[in-house]
């Protein structure tokens, strides 16, 4: 061995689909998605010095609070940094309301 630490990668999925009808941004309700289910991914990775994670979730967006608020609570459950997990959303307009719409905001 080269004397460099091994990387080591894993990765997991979990549904998201609502168990009833939600408002989504455009103030309709959506039933529940059998058809289009809402998940969330997740990839973590150790260089064997760090690890890190990268969270995808199926919503149309997520604002800062949010994005703050999985990342602490991703950090106390996995003992992973919370500047080390990167959030993004898939942006799908099958998902109901997960935070406040940048749309509603007066320009």
């Amino acid at each position: 061995m080269s004397g460099r630490l091994p990387f080591r990668a894993g990765a997991a999925t979990r549904d998201l689909t609502p168990a009833g009808p939600l408002p989504n941004y455009n103030g309709q309700e959506l039933g529940v998605a059998t058809d289009c289910p809402l998940s969330c991914a997740a990839l973590v990775f150790d260089d064997g010095e760090r690890r890190g994670a990268l969270l995808s979730c199926a919503a149309t967006f997520v604002d800062r609070a949010l994005v703050l608020r999985l990342r602490d609570e991703c950090g106390r459950a996995t003992g992973i940094e919370p500047e080390w997990i990167a959030v993004g959303a898939t942006h799908t307009h099958a998902a109901s309301v997960s935070c406040p719409s940048f749309l509603t905001v007066a320009l």
